[in-house]
């Protein structure tokens, strides 16, 4: 079964980082992305994880 994250979470993120930016809050803004970015790659590596185990498990 594929994992499936709400966007809610990353839409959030994309709005504090867009806030950050049109405040000229450079510093936050870039420690946000970063954050994001991190957060992303996880959920990435996750569902390949979960996508190879699912795979497995069909295989006879």
């Amino acid at each position: 079964m594929l994992n499936i994250v709400s966007l809610t979470s990353f839409d959030l993120e994309h709005h504090e980082i867009f806030d950050c930016v049109a405040a000229k809050k450079v510093k936050e803004a870039q420690k946000l992305l970063s954050e994001h970015t991190v957060n992303v790659r996880k959920q990435v590596i996750s569902g390949y994880k979960q996508m190879i185990e699912d795979k497995k498990s069909l295989e006879f």
